[in-house]
């Protein structure tokens, strides 16, 4: 007989969408009170981004460990339990650009010229409304239809018999808040926080299962379902947040590359500089930070792939650096323009994330080790 359908109980249930729910919760408090923080919360290589590969990945191999269980005891094929684990192992890599800004390596051709973050990963190719949809497609089956099913008395033994492998009914709540953010968008970020609560509620979805398939003879235990759904939530975001601490000392003390890029910024800045004179004169929008070949192409700024940066091939700069403007550690150069219309203040940069591949910068200044220069520094219009 396959194994009957697992159960957080009460306690269980209650526990982790608390914690789950807890998250979503801090982020409204954080936007409410600073909003800067909670954008830097849940930027690139931060808590939230980690937090997420962590549940993920760890999702993954429960599901995996679920499937092998399955078969040994069953002989039944787990092709749920199987995809779900292939599911989380992709987008637990997709997460982290499958290691990218982890070592620093150069993606390929291809991703560099159509991937938008170019970075090396598959969703940020695929068109934004598709990606989307897919999205809330997953989220809503996996977290809300599927549960609820395996509850309904004529639903639930089709898909135990199609060896469905649902997640426990109790989890709903932390499921729907997850599809609520993505489509509501409260943030700008929302991406990043549904991301995130998808990511421990899956954590906790295979927790159950898991207790189950360690030798149970298919009886739901609630109280190990709680311990280990609780338990890997919390170990979720502890995680988080301990390697977005640690990837703050990432790529250690390199002076060789800090020098070329502030050489390679300095020639940017000089290239970039007649095009603000014009966008000043129109009066352009302010308040933008892109990466630095996005906007060249974006706004067919042709000149700039001509300059005083693409000179420097002679210098050290490979060609694929100068034809995407990467920097020294095979991370996008940016640009930022930030304006104050009240007080008339505005500054306009280029900068680089440095050694540790991750955003420090505050809208009007260099911080941590990122490297900048001005192209206007702050002052008036």
């Amino acid at each position: 007989m396959y194994p009957e359908r697992p159960t957080l109980g009460v306690a269980g249930s209650v526990a982790a969408n608390a914690v789950i729910l807890a998250v979503l919760a801090y982020t409204y408090w954080l936007t409410s009170t600073d909003v800067v923080a909670a954008h830097a919360a849940y930027q690139e290589d931060e808590w939230a981004e980690w937090a997420s590969f962590w549940g993920f990945f760890g999702a993954s191999v429960v599901y995996g460990a679920v499937a092998w269980r399955q078969w040994r005891t069953h002989r039944a094929i787990p092709w749920f339990a199987v995809g779900m684990g292939l599911m989380c192992f992709g987008v637990a890599g997709e997460e982290i650009s499958w290691g990218q800004r982890l070592l620093g390596f150069e993606p390929s051709t291809y991703f560099l010229e159509n991937n938008f973050q170019q970075e090396t990963n598959l969703h940020n190719i695929v068109e934004t409304s598709l990606r989307k949809r897919v999205y809330e497609i997953v989220v809503g089956v996996t977290g809300l239809v599927l549960p609820i099913a395996a509850v309904h008395p004529d639903v639930g033994p089709t898909l135990k018999r199609w060896r469905v492998t649902a997640p426990p009914i109790e989890l709903v709540p932390s499921f729907a808040a997850a599809l609520a953010v993505y489509v509501m968008e409260p943030w700008p970020f929302a991406g990043e926080v549904s991301e995130l609560l998808f990511a421990m509620a899956l954590v906790a979805a295979a927790a159950p299962w898991w207790a189950q398939a360690e030798g149970h003879e298919g009886r739901p235990d609630a109280r190990r379902g709680l311990a280990l759904a609780a338990g890997g939530v919390v170990v979720t975001l502890a995680l988080g947040v301990g390697l977005a601490a640690l990837s703050t000392l990432r790529g250690g003390a390199d002076p060789a590359r800090a020098r070329a890029a502030h050489r390679e910024l300095d020639a940017l800045a000089q290239d970039l500089l007649g095009y603000h004179e014009t966008a000043r004169r129109r009066r352009v929008r302010c308040g933008y930070d892109q990466r630095l070949y996005t906007h060249a192409t974006d706004h067919r700024m042709s000149y700039l792939f001509d300059g005083a940066f693409a000179a420097r091939t002679g210098e050290g700069l490979s060609e694929n650096r100068a034809r995407f403007f990467l920097d020294p550690w095979s991370t996008a150069y940016w640009m930022r323009m930030t304006c104050d219309r009240e007080t008339g203040r505005m500054t306009y940069f280029v900068y680089s994330f440095g050694p540790n591949r991750r955003r420090d910068s505050t809208g009007w200044e260099a911080a941590g080790d990122d490297i900048l220069a001005y192209v206007i520094p702050p002052g008036t219009y």
